[in-house]
């Protein structure tokens, strides 16, 4: 019997309260974004700090839908405590996929004027120089398009506040 071959993978979750059962969890919710056969690994950008996640997913062909793989081993979003404090995160939307736009809240400048944001875009999360482009942008800018991206590859964001007192 020959196979016809996958045309692309879907993607289904719980989300769930860390100790909550299986059971216990809402409905299973299917991503409305497909991937393609080459893909090996998707970047979910909308997952909630401090909740758990469980992942099945199946492959589609000209003949219909495969059945649902194996439940992952849950996952637990970490809760990112580096944005604690008055500042928001930046929120970031992607608009095609070799860019992202980063939008975030002006900082309280305490009188002295923000001159220029510096930016830090890296493939790496302990931002090594080799990996890590630097931006700046204008102090009154709340919006940055960063272009050249390699689509379906993890980049990390640092970004602050520079003035006549400093950083």
């Amino acid at each position: 019997e020959s196979q016809l071959p996958v045309v692309g993978y879907r993607l289904r979750y719980l989300a769930r309260t860390p100790g909550e059962e299986e059971e216990e969890a809402v409905d299973w919710i299917v991503c409305e974004e497909t991937w393609p056969p080459t893909v090996e690994k998707a970047v979910l950008k909308w997952l909630e700090g401090g909740r758990e996640y469980i992942f099945q997913v199946l492959a589609w062909n000209s003949a219909g839908d495969g059945t649902w793989s194996d439940p992952s081993e849950p996952f637990l979003m970490p809760i990112d405590s580096f944005w604690t404090g008055p500042r928001a995160p930046p929120t970031f939307l992607s608009t095609s996929p070799d860019s992202i736009e980063i939008q975030w809240q002006m900082p309280c400048h305490r009188g002295a004027d923000i001159e220029v944001y510096d930016i830090l875009c890296s493939e790496d999360p302990e931002f090594a120089e080799q990996y890590t482009r630097q931006l700046q942008i204008a102090g009154d800018a709340t919006v940055l398009t960063v272009g050249g991206l390699t689509p379906n590859t993890v980049y990390y964001f640092k970004y602050r506040a520079v003035n006549a007192k400093g950083a």
